[in-house]
């Protein structure tokens, strides 16, 4: 019989065991018991092999040492380029955040000084129509009107400005 055979006969159960026992996944074990005997049969002829055994276990523990370094390095990698997406997630967030909030801030230039007025009291200081319109001496109708009325503003703004926005959000996505 073929010397590599009988070596796959006697060794192939135990290796796999042994692998088994250290990857701690079957499919794993598999892929690395049937590496060992590749690189075995690649790297040797029977005349060049003293002990088998001692050469078999060697190529065994080397391998199962590559894929635990291979393991630790891709865990490493993806947890590196997580820490790297999530900080530029945080820096991009912000600046988005900053532009929005600028193009925001030009479009209540855009309102009239009642409307803003209004709007300021409403959304910034919380008050309600009844309350602003005794503080401002006119109908609650007119300040719900006045409210309406800037916010039909704002979205026609930001609307008009839809391509910067759109711009801001591409070159985000693209960093």
């Amino acid at each position: 019989m073929d010397w590599k055979i009988d070596i796959y006969k006697d060794y192939k159960e135990k290796i796999y065991g042994f692998i088994l026992f250290h990857v701690k996944s079957e499919e794993i074990a598999q892929d690395l018991t049937h590496d060992v005997f590749v690189k075995l049969y690649n790297s040797y002829t029977k005349s060049q092999i003293e002990n088998t055994e001692s050469v078999i276990w060697t190529i065994t523990r080397n391998r199962i040492v590559d894929h635990h370094r291979k393991v630790a390095n891709s865990r490493k990698y993806r947890d590196y380029l997580w820490n790297q997406i999530q900080s530029n997630d945080l820096v991009n967030s912000e600046i988005e955040f900053q532009e929005t909030k600028e193009l925001f801030k030009a479009a209540l230039k855009e309102l009239t000084p009642q409307q803003w007025k209004i709007y300021t009291l409403i959304r910034e200081e919380g008050l309600s129509y009844n309350d602003i319109s005794k503080k401002l001496n006119i109908s609650p109708n007119t300040v719900k009107n006045h409210m309406v009325s800037a916010l039909k503003s704002i979205r026609n703004y930001l609307r008009s400005q839809q391509e910067i926005i759109i711009c801001i959000f591409l070159w985000f996505l693209m960093c």
